[in-house]
This record gives structure tokens, sequence and C-alpha cells, in this order.
């Protein structure tokens, strides 16, 4: 399956709560043939290596990590993008200051491809 209207028909399986959910549900809707929904993002993964999902919907971070020792695995391209933040209160303007700039010099130093290399694997 490589995109979205691929997953027609098929039994795809979901972590409740999560934006991978709420993507299959509020996006795709009955043209899934049915939707499975795991309290953990491992039990759904699992149930797609023993055959009985055709597919996972969930952040990719999230399944970046889950399967990142398991080459097994094929992640399509992404189909939905969000843009993810960290959260200070309106007031704390310093605070945000303060965080944005030492996000900065993490990418820049490369030490967040590092992380991102160390957590999800190199190369994906």
């Amino acid at each position: 399956m490589r995109k979205a209207e691929d997953l027609t028909g098929k039994k795809v399986g979901v972590q409740l709560g999560s934006s991978g959910e709420r993507y299959v549900r509020d996006t795709l809707g009955s043209k899934v043939g049915q939707i499975m929904t795991y309290d953990l993002i491992v039990l759904a993964i699992n149930d797609l290596r023993n055959g009985r999902v055709d597919a996972v919907v969930n952040p990719l971070p999230v399944l970046r990590h889950a399967v990142r020792n398991d080459a097994s695995f094929r992640q399509t391209e992404v189909w939905d993008s969000r843009v993810v933040g960290i959260n200070t209160r309106l007031e704390d303007k310093e605070l945000l200051a303060e965080i944005n700039k030492h996000l900065l010099d993490l990418k820049q130093e490369g030490f967040l491809a590092k992380l991102e290399a160390k957590w999800f694997g190199a190369g994906k």
C-alpha cells in the first residue's frame, strides 16, 4: 500500500486516541473494511506482523521507533503532516525564546540529527 486510498476495504490497525486513529476515521471512514483499535502501538504492529491487519496507521516517529530494528516493515510516503511544537503560556515569552534558541543550537550542531538516527535508525 503506497497511498491512503490503498486502504479501501482493508483491515487497518490504529492506536486508540492517536492522530493515526483520527486520520483513518476522519479521512477514510467507511472506505476501510475494518478499523482495529489497540491500547499500545506494539500490539497493532504485532497483528500486522502476524497478518491479522493489512496496515497500521500511526504518527511516523512512533512507528519508526517501534520497527527500527525490523527490516521486514515498509514505510509509505507521509499522507498527512502536522506541525508539532512545545507549548508555553502566552506570558512566558522569555521561556519560549530560550527554548527556541536551544532547539536551533541543537539543530545546527547536528545533535537532533544524531538523536533521530539513534532512536529511529539511520537513513529512514
